[in-house]
């Protein structure tokens, strides 16, 4: 024997199954505060390489600047990915101000190691802002285009 649900009860589950108004502030909330944590992380992660810019060159500096790009990128995208109840927008958002605010940082942060290169007289070229930026924000960004990718690939 087959029961079927009536339209009171189809809508009471709906209400009960579905999302709470309280979610959505709760939703908000998180999403700004990994926003915050990710942006302190790609500034501490841009001074973090300092050091490594006014000693290293090429394939090793790169290799460093990928995997910390790459790391802060894979906090990105673990702590964003799981926020329910966000419109594409806020997404959308920080996809565009994280990257900039990484590629702000990185350029910073070489300007200031070639400066330190030049008065400290190391023996090292200067690295180009742009270059060490962009391979930054690359790295960055995989994770999340990885995860989309996939994730319509599987659709």
């Amino acid at each position: 024997m087959k029961q079927t649900w009536s339209q009171r009860e189809l809508q009471q589950a709906q209400r009960i199954l579905g999302p709470h108004p309280h979610d959505l502030h709760i939703s908000r909330t998180v999403f700004w505060s990994a926003l915050a944590v990710i942006i302190f992380a790609n500034i501490l992660a841009a001074f973090i390489l300092v050091p490594f810019l006014i000693v290293l060159s090429n394939f090793a500096l790169y290799s460093i600047i990928v995997i910390l790009g790459g790391i802060i990128g894979l906090l990105y995208n673990h702590l964003l990915k799981d926020v329910s109840h966000l419109e594409t927008h806020h997404h959308i958002l920080a996809s565009l101000i994280l990257p900039f605010i990484a590629i702000a940082n990185i350029v910073t942060v070489v300007l200031i190691s070639n400066q330190m290169i030049t008065d400290l007289k190391v023996q090292n070229t200067a690295h180009s802002p742009w270059i060490a930026a962009m391979v930054f924000a690359v790295a960055f960004l995989l994770p999340t285009l990885t995860r989309i990718t996939k994730s319509r690939i599987l659709k």
